[in-house]
């Protein structure tokens, strides 16, 4: 191994194990935490400290906890500790804890010590009582002491409960009886106030459980689909409300003297069922009942439809007209646009406003007489409001980009909003070049270091153009010693000074993904590839494709067309579309356009691919996955197809001496194949390929 070599290896190394040494995560400090209790301690009160809210955030042990109580006490190990102060004061307690990595981390809290507390606290005031029948709740404003703890509290001399609420609700009590509540209040300290609070209070009387008389004088009045029910309500004072049923069952309850029943059917008998309710919920159990019939329906005959239908449009209205059915009862119209309802008129006309310029709208009808009789015959008519006349151009594009090559220009932008906006006329040095609606243009066959200028204007789908141009000067890259222009074949130079590095015509990104669309012409403007954005590009080794795309028309004799597709053994995924326009004057007689198809020489054998012709722009297209010699054949041809070989002119490749002359094979009526000298091609170019790289890593 040479020098370079070693000293590229050694390279290599150093910068795995900074990256490994990069990688390595920094360890973090554990969190110091405690708490401790009581809250308030008092001299010589045993106080609890406790750490066990201290974790280390790296998901280790906490491995030592140190304590010092600030008073030159000093503790280690124990998570839970106690204490006593001595003295009244403030102390500032200090944990430190330790992770499993030996990382230290602290927390500090102050803590004051006081004189023991042997005050109690004040009584409770405002001292005041709500009845029931079964319960008293009393209720009181607790003393304002800072340590005011709960309030022991007494029924009748016995004690009940600990509350620190300012209320105590005693029920299952007897009623129209007293109880004495008694309280003594406790501060934190357990220090009692003895001075009794107290207060006595009785429950209520039970109240009435007499139910109210019944209702009287039920009288109705009916129709056909209803009955109304009307009485006189009982005099009792707590008299509430009446419980109705119909038939049994319950419909509602109603302080009010009369119920109507709706919805029903014609000519049936309906039972109205009443019990009265008093206001303590005691019910009269004795019904008070009545049966009443619905009517006969009237006229079940709806009347006739509208007729004559008319109307008069706007480009936000439409006005509709009819005449109404001569029917002695005719009540109204019902009125319906697009299926939903509209209203009711009985007018000759529906004015629709508010509506969207250049749409269909239905007006939907149907008659209904005064009895409700409604005809089910619909009378539609759909009538399309005017168009209103569009003359304003959309916005210009925005946001123009360009990516460059030595040989193309990518331009790239960001449409209009407007909701018309149809496409962008892109011009190229003044001289227009395509119509699109996507957000992009790809110059390609350019010159290097030249300057391109693309101009755009914007129209919508009415026409209107944007007559404001927004325009870009863009240069196209400038071909070095290391690279090569992207519509010619790979060169290498002499001297021993290793091939120039190609520059792709494909923009892709480092997996190979192309990161737009892209069409690729061949050099006789007669063959395009497009590469849509998101296709894999790799090469013949399954890397990202580095080298131009060249689409070579060689000589070739027995095909319409013939193409070599440079570099061989490229690949995608997934596969695109390549496409060929012939002439037809070129097409062997006997034959259509229609009987072109595309076959593609592998093996040494030609195989036909599945081919779409369109014969009113003389193209033939097929779908391919990888790159090779492609050639159009008229079906006539199909016989002697699979002898008819490609006679292409293989790209030079650099050799360290004079090639060998090659003796030419004898004429025959159809030319040799010469694929082995094309793989040999392939064979040389993979070697020179492979010294590029080295060569260029070494000089690195």
């Amino acid at each position: 191994m040479n020098t370079k070599n070693g000293t590229l290896l050694s390279v290599v190394a150093l910068l795995l194990i900074c990256v490994s040494v990069g990688m390595t995560s920094a360890n973090t400090p554990p969190v110091a935490s405690f708490t401790y209790s009581p809250k308030n301690p008092v001299v010589d009160q045993t106080i609890t400290f406790n750490a066990s809210g201290s974790y280390d955030p790296d998901g280790g042990n906490i491995t030592k906890y140190k304590w010092n109580f600030g008073a030159g006490n000093i503790a280690k190990k124990e998570e839970t500790i106690t204490h006593i102060y001595s003295s009244v004061g403030n102390y500032t307690v200090n944990l430190t804890v330790r992770d499993d990595n030996r990382t230290e981390n602290s927390t500090s809290k102050e803590i004051t010590v006081r004189v023991p507390d042997t005050t109690p606290p004040p009584n409770i005031t405002n001292l005041t009582s709500t009845t029931g029948t079964t319960w008293i709740n009393w209720t009181w404003t607790n003393p304002t002491d800072a340590d005011f703890s709960h309030t022991m509290v007494y029924l009748n001399g016995t004690w009940q409960t600990n509350t620190s609420d300012a209320y105590y609700n005693a029920t299952g009590l007897i009623a129209n009886t007293s109880y004495e509540i008694g309280t003594h209040t406790v501060d934190t300290n357990g220090n009692v106030n003895t001075t009794w609070m107290n207060q006595t209070a009785k429950t209520e009387v039970a109240p009435d459980e007499t139910p109210p008389t019944s209702i009287y004088n039920l009288q109705n009045n009916t129709g056909t689909t209803w009955i109304n029910w009307t009485w006189t309500n009982p005099t009792d004072y707590d008299f509430s409300h009446t419980l109705v049923y119909l038939n049994g069952t319950w419909q509602t309850n109603t302080s009010d003297a009369y119920y109507n029943a709706t919805g029903l059917s014609l000519d049936t008998s309906y039972e109205i069922g009443t019990r009265t309710v008093d206001t303590n919920g005691n019910v009269n159990t004795t019904w008070m009942n009545q049966t009443t019939k619905t009517e006969v329906a009237p006229d079940t005959i709806p009347p006739a439809s509208i007729y004559n239908v008319q109307n008069n449009t706007g480009t936000t209205w439409i006005n509709w007209t009819w005449t109404n059915p001569s029917d002695a009862d005719f009540n109204h119209t019902m009125v319906c646009m697009n299926g939903e309802w509209e209203t009711n008129t009985s007018g000759t006309y529906h004015n629709a406003t508010g509506l969207i310029e250049n749409t269909s709208y239905e007006i939907g009808t149907r008659t209904a007489d005064t009895t409700g009789n409604v005809n089910s015959t619909w009378v539609n008519q759909t009538t399309k409001t005017e168009a209103a006349p569009d003359e304003t151009p959309p916005g210009s594009i925005s946001n123009v980009q360009s990516d460059t090559g030595t040989t193309w220009i990518n331009w790239t932008w960001t449409n209009p909003i407007d909701a018309d906006f149809n496409h962008t006329m892109v011009y190229m040095n003044g001289e227009w070049e395509t119509n699109t609606s996507g957000t992009y243009h790809n110059a390609t066959g350019l010159i290097e270091n030249t300057s391109y200028e693309i101009g755009t204007h914007t129209a919508d789908t009415t026409g209107n153009v944007n007559e404001t141009w927004v325009n870009q000067t863009t240069k196209t890259k400038k071909a070095s010693s290391k690279e090569e222009k992207s519509d010619a074949t790979a060169s290498s130079s002499g001297g021993g000074g290793g091939e120039a590095r190609p520059v792709p015509n494909v923009p892709i990104d480092s997996k190979g993904v192309v990161r737009y669309t892209v069409t690729l012409t061949s050099r006789d403007e007669s063959a395009f590839l497009k590469i849509p954005k998101g296709t894999t590009v790799l090469d013949a080794q399954g890397n990202p494709l580095t080298s131009p795309i060249n689409i070579l028309s060689p000589p070739f004799e027995g095909a319409v067309a013939a193409y070599d597709l440079r570099p061989n053994g490229v690949k995608f995924e997934p596969a695109v579309e390549f496409s060929i326009n012939y002439d037809p004057a070129k097409i062997p007689e006997g034959t259509t356009e229609s009987e072109l198809v595309i076959k593609v020489y592998e093996n040494d054998t030609w195989m036909e691919l599945e081919t779409t012709v369109n014969v009113t722009t003389h193209t033939a297209s097929t779908m391919i996955r990888h790159f090779t010699v492609f050639a159009l054949f008229a079906e006539v041809a199909a016989a002697s197809a699979s002898e008819v070989t490609p006679m292409l002119i293989p790209t030079p490749s650099p050799t360290s001496s004079a090639p060998t002359p090659t003796p030419t094979p004898t004429p025959t009526p159809t030319p040799t194949p010469p694929f082995p000298q094309i793989r040999m091609f392939v064979i040389v170019i993979a070697i020179v390929a492979v010294m590029i790289i080295s060569i260029y890593f070494l000089i690195l």
